[in-house]
């Protein structure tokens, strides 16, 4: 098992799919350059107050996306987890059905939030107990990448190094322990005197 961990950043709009107006999708200085285009074009079109009326609009209007756009985007540090099996830890996690094993146990992140609590409420009405955040095999098997986010950089810090000194060897050795070697299995007798 090779396991491959990428610290990084994002902002929540990202990670949320918070929609994006001028300075959401073009980089800073060009939705300024666009704002202030649009407002001079205004000015020049327009005549006498109705475009310098125009051409404040539309500054305002860039202004509160501008404003939107930095409130709803701070920081997040995400740790990034992709796992890289060896076919026969692969074929250990298909024999012994380890597909749901839970890895690590964890919170749900920022962007989770909403939708584990709507499915933990759907399921706790049937009276099941709901774990959408925790991290299990499934998440990671074919190569998958588990992105978990988390608001300082203390926090991702701290997560990766759980990760790297204690579960993914704690993973690595139980799945080394579930592979059975040719002459295991069988009879064995044993004599005490």
């Amino acid at each position: 098992m090779r396991a491959e961990i990428e610290r990084g950043h994002q902002t929540t709009g990202e990670s949320i799919g918070m929609t994006k107006l001028v300075f959401g999708n073009v980089p800073t200085a060009a939705a300024f350059a666009i704002v202030g285009g649009a407002a001079f074009l205004a000015y020049v079109v327009g005549d006498g107050s109705t475009g310098i009326g125009l051409a404040i609009v539309i500054a305002w209007l860039g202004y509160m996306d501008f404003k939107r756009f930095q409130r709803g985007s701070p920081m997040l540090h995400t740790v990034g987890l992709t796992l890289i099996f060896t076919e026969e830890e692969k074929q250990v996690i298909k024999d012994n059905k380890l597909e749901s094993l839970i890895i690590k146990e964890r919170e749900p992140d920022v962007t989770q939030l909403s939708r584990a609590t709507m499915v933990t409420n759907a399921l706790e009405k049937f009276g099941v107990e709901a774990d959408v955040s925790s991290l299990r095999v499934r998440h990671l098997l074919d190569n998958k990448k588990d992105v978990y986010r988390l608001p300082r950089v203390l926090d991702a810090k701290a997560y990766e190094a759980e990760l790297a000194d204690d579960v993914l060897p704690m993973l690595s050795n139980y799945l080394k322990g579930n592979i059975i070697y040719d002459g295991e299995l069988g009879k064995r007798i044993l004599d005490f005197p």
